[in-house]
């Protein structure tokens, strides 16, 4: 457990992420619910995140007018636009 933290936890603090993950497993496996879990959980979480570089890249692109003339590309603004609006299809 000592790898999942910046610093070594005291014992404590140790005993009780212990405790927890002790009864959160024992709560999963309970439900054995497998498969039907892994549909909600992938149907609540967005597959694909938007991150600034990301936004800031589509957003410094060079603008559809540019693009008729044949001055520039707009392919990763478009592709990152369609990519947002269905992040949570599979």
């Amino acid at each position: 457990m000592a790898k999942s933290f910046y610093t070594a936890p005291d014992d404590g603090c140790a005993q009780a992420w212990l405790e927890w993950l002790t009864r959160y497993a024992a709560q999963v496996r309970s439900e054995a619910r497998g498969a039907e879990r892994v549909g909600e959980m992938r149907a609540a979480n967005p597959k694909y995140i938007l991150r600034n570089w990301m936004a800031a890249q589509a957003r410094y692109a060079p603008p559809p007018l540019f693009i008729l003339k044949g001055l520039g590309n707009c392919a990763f603004p478009d592709r990152l636009s369609r990519l947002m609006i269905n992040r949570i299809t599979k």
